[in-house]
């Protein structure tokens, strides 16, 4: 996962921008995210398709919005396997900060939203 995460930095902006081949790898992102483990290489990888949304990929073609959002709901369904339990108390208490480690404890559902969250705080901050 550490590889395609680099691979989605690397080809989603700058110099290297290549939308053909962020297409073909939003799919394994979506796989791998849903069954790994791990929770700091999951949020790395979260975050990163998080950024692909403002990239000069995405800006290319933008048929890469739907792709992300599919992995996006792929790590989210993985919220059903019987590994990682999934319930809605652990977005009742989340902090004003939204700080990210706090995010990677949360359950797949909550994680997406968590970072989704943060984006758009961040965002609004740099517009006030």
């Amino acid at each position: 996962m550490e590889n395609i995460t680099r691979a989605l930095n690397k080809f989603g902006h700058g110099d290297h921008v290549n939308a053909p081949r962020i297409l073909k790898l939003l799919e394994p992102a979506g796989l791998s995210i849903s069954i790994s483990s791990g929770l700091s290489e999951r949020s790395e990888c979260v975050k990163a398709l998080f950024k692909l949304l403002g990239s000069d990929a995405f800006r290319k073609d933008e048929e890469i919005g739907l792709a992300i959002g599919e992995a996006l709901a792929l790590f989210a369904d993985s919220c059903n396997t019987t590994e990682i339990k999934c319930t809605e108390s652990d977005v009742e208490n989340w902090p004003l900060d939204l700080n990210e480690t706090f995010g990677m404890s949360l359950s797949p559902p909550s994680q997406v939203r968590s970072t989704k969250d943060r984006w758009l705080k961040l965002i609004s901050g740099k517009l006030t």
